[in-house]
């Protein structure tokens, strides 16, 4: 993901988060229901976006 959106040109990650939805703990291995959350600065202006997903 960092590869991605370093590729993308002037960007800078301030934070990209892979925690559990419910609790927003870390997580060290991806399963179950997850929350990617992340911020970057593309320019001047910083995004702040985040998803929540059902893994298997």
């Amino acid at each position: 993901m960092r590869k991605i959106i370093k590729n993308a040109g002037s960007v800078r990650i301030d934070y990209i988060e892979i925690t559990d939805s419910g609790t927003l703990e870390p997580l060290k291995k991806i399963t179950g229901a997850i929350l990617i959350a992340l911020a970057v600065h593309i320019g001047k202006t910083r995004l702040i976006d985040n998803i929540k997903l059902i893994t298997r």
